[in-house]
C-alpha cells in the first residue's frame, strides 16, 4: 500500500458512489503486475472519479498518488494514467482542438475572485490544481523512451494553459529532437489548444505543413493553426485538411491519438465550424463530395456543419433558400445512408428549423417558391 494513501481519512470523502473508503484498494490495483487487474481499476477510477464528466471530492484526493505512480519505475501502463489525469483536469471533456478552450469551459474560480464557488466548482478547482502541480513531471514524460507517454505527456499539459508560456519551451525542446509522427502530431495539436499569443507559432506550425512531414504531422499542423485563427484561416490549411478527409492510413493513425474525440471526417467537419463566415469558397463544395462516401456518423456531423457554414437561419423558409443552402439540401436528401441515423439526422435538421425526415425535406425543397414553409 502506498505511504501517502494513509494520511488521507477516505471514509471522511465521497467519489460519485458515495463514500470513498474503497478507492485506496482500487488505486493500489492500478499497481498490479497484471494487465485484466490494472484495467479493471482504471475503468473503475473513470467510473468514480470522473462520473460523465464531472469531478468529486475524492478525485482531487487521488491525485498526488496518480503522481506518485508515474515516478514509480515498477509501475506499468503509465500512458494510461496520464489520460486519467487529463480527464480530472478539466473536469468535464478532455482538451482537444475541436471545442472551446479548456479553461473557458471549466469555469475556474481564478485569484481575486469575491464570490465563493459552488461545492461542485470547488471540486473542480481543487482536483484541477492537485494535476497542476505534476506539469514538472509530466514535462519529464515527455523525453520517456515510450512514444505512447510522449505522446499523452503532450495530450496532458494541454490541461494548462494558464501556464502556458512555461509548457510552450517545453514542447517546443520536445519537437527539436521528436522524430515519432504521433509524438510530433501530440504536439502540434497542444499548440492549437493552448491558444498562445506567440508571433512565432504560426510560422512553426506552417512550416509543418510541408510535404516533408508525415501525413499525420500536417494534418495537426492544419488543425492548430485553422483554430488559432478561424477568422481568416490558413488556406493551405483548410486544403490538407480536406486532403485528410479521403486518407485511410491517416484516419487509423489518427484515432489512436487521445486527440480523437470520432473519425478525421467528424472531428475535421466539427473543427470547420469555427470558420463561421471565413470559410473559403472550395470548402463546401469538398464537404458534398464527400457526403456520400463516409460513414453515416461522420455523415451527420457534416451535415451539421455544411448547415452552419451555409448561414442558414432558424426556422428555414423554402423561400428564403439560396443556391447554396439549396444544393445542400438537395444533397441531404440523396445521401440515402444518412437517413440510417434516422434521430440522430432529425436531432440535426431540427436545430435548424427544417424537417427531420427525408419526405418532409424532400416536399420542403420542392415547395412552390411563393410558400413560405417552416419544419
Amino acid at each position: 500500500m502506498m505511504q501517502s494513501i494513509e494520511h488521507i481519512v477516505w471514509d471522511k470523502i465521497t467519489h460519485a458512489h458515495g463514500n470513498a473508503s474503497d478507492l485506496p484498494y482500487k488505486l493500489h490495483a492500478l499497481r498490479s503486475p497484471l494487465k485484466h487487474e490494472r484495467e479493471e481499476a482504471l475503468s473503475w477510477c473513470y467510473e468514480a472519479l470522473w462520473h460523465h464528466g464531472v469531478v468529486f471530492e475524492a478525485s482531487a484526493a487521488s491525485i498526488p498518488l496518480l503522481l506518485e505512480m508515474l515516478q514509480d519505475p515498477g509501475v506499468e501502463d503509465k500512458e494510461e494514467l496520464l489520460l486519467l489525469l487529463a480527464h480530472l483536469a478539466t473536469g468535464e471533456t478532455c482538451p482537444n482542438a475541436y471545442e472551446i478552450p479548456q479553461h473557458r469551459r471549466m469555469n475556474l474560480v481564478l485569484p481575486g475572485s469575491e464570490e465563493a464557488p459552488p461545492l461542485e466548482t470547488a471540486w473542480l478547482q481543487r482536483t484541477h490544481e492537485e494535476a497542476r502541480k505534476g506539469i514538472d513531471l509530466y514535462t519529464r514524460c515527455l523525453h520517456a523512451p515510450q512514444a505512447a507517454l510522449r505522446v499523452n505527456a503532450a495530450f496532458l499539459l494541454a490541461c494548462f494553459p494558464l501556464e502556458g508560456k512555461r509548457i510552450q519551451q517545453a514542447l517546443l525542446r520536445r519537437l527539436d529532437i521528436e522524430e515519432d509522427p504521433c509524438v510530433l502530431a501530440s504536439i502540434l495539436m497542444s499548440f492549437g489548444v493552448l491558444e498562445l499569443e506567440d508571433h512565432l507559432i504560426e510560422p512553426l506550425l506552417e512550416g509543418y505543413l510541408d510535404s516533408a512531414f508525415p501525413a499525420l504531422v500536417r494534418l495537426a499542423a492544419a488543425v492548430s493553426l485553422t483554430r488559432q485563427n478561424p477568422q481568416h484561416p490558413s488556406r493551405n490549411a483548410l486544403r490538407i485538411l480536406m486532403h485528410a478527409l479521403t486518407i485511410s492510413e491517416v484516419s487509423d493513425l489518427y484515432a489512436t491519438l487521445p486527440w480523437a474525440e470520432f473519425d478525421t471526417a467528424g472531428d475535421i467537419s466539427r473543427l470547420l465550424c469555427r470558420l463561421g463566415r471565413g470559410v473559403p469558397e472550395f470548402v463546401i463544395p469538398r464537404l458534398l463530395d464527400l457526403l456520400p462516401i463516409v460513414d453515416p456518423y461522420s455523415a451527420v456531423h457534416m451535415t451539421y456543419t455544411l448547415l452552419d457554414l451555409s448561414g442558414l437561419e432558424s426556422p428555414a423558409e423554402a423561400s428564403r433558400l439560396d443556391t447554396t443552402q439549396r444544393e445542400i439540401l438537395q444533397a441531404l436528401v440523396e445521401t440515402k445512408h444518412l437517413w440510417t441515423l434516422s434521430h440522430e439526422i432529425a436531432a440535426t435538421l431540427d436545430l435548424f428549423g427544417l424537417p427531420d425526415n427525408r419526405g418532409a425535406l424532400l416536399a420542403f425543397l420542392q415547395a412552390p417558391a411563393h410558400l413560405q414553409i417552416a419544419s
